[in-house]
């Protein structure tokens, strides 16, 4: 398991919509960037400025968090496990089995959210701003998640 961030912007929607999916919290960035978690309170600006891509989109910018209950963030919990690929120094998000199906659940509901039926989604381990996007349709987008294809530190535009 790799601790990482799973990190969401559901495009132009106006306002933050939270679902409840077992094992997944969330915290959200409201539009003027600052960052309110689970409880209302503020944290300041979130680290998303050192993405300059991603912050050209509008929209409610949601990061999820693997939790028990909603309720408490457990380190000892990951969504992922990373394969990598030497020859092309690419790291693969390959999502633990008791997270699969909900995270594509949540994929499924916040490109349902969006007013454009588009989502950008971005695994993320550390602070390297490469701003590599790809596109892909959401059921391309399933099927590659599912399968441990998609690349930390890659941008991805999904949608219907």
């Amino acid at each position: 398991m790799v601790i990482s961030d799973l990190n969401l912007i559901c495009v132009n929607q106006q306002m933050p919509s939270i679902k409840n999916f077992e094992g997944v919290g969330f915290e959200y960035i409201n539009m003027n960037k600052r960052h309110y978690g689970f409880y209302g309170k503020k944290h300041g600006d979130a680290y998303g400025n050192n993405w300059t891509l991603l912050n050209a989109f509008k929209g409610v910018w949601y990061s999820l968090v693997p939790n028990d209950d909603l309720t408490t963030i457990r380190s000892d919990t990951a969504f992922f496990d990373m394969r990598y690929e030497p020859n092309g120094k690419k790291f693969y998000a390959v999502p633990q089995e008791k997270f699969s199906d909900v995270l594509n659940d949540v994929f499924d509901y916040y490109v349902r959210q969006s007013p454009n039926q588009c989502i950008c989604v971005l695994f993320r381990l550390d602070y390297t701003n490469r701003n590599k996007i790809k596109a892909y349709n959401l059921k391309q987008f399933k099927n590659l998640f599912k399968s441990g294809k998609l690349q930390f530190e890659t941008i991805y535009v999904v949608f219907k």
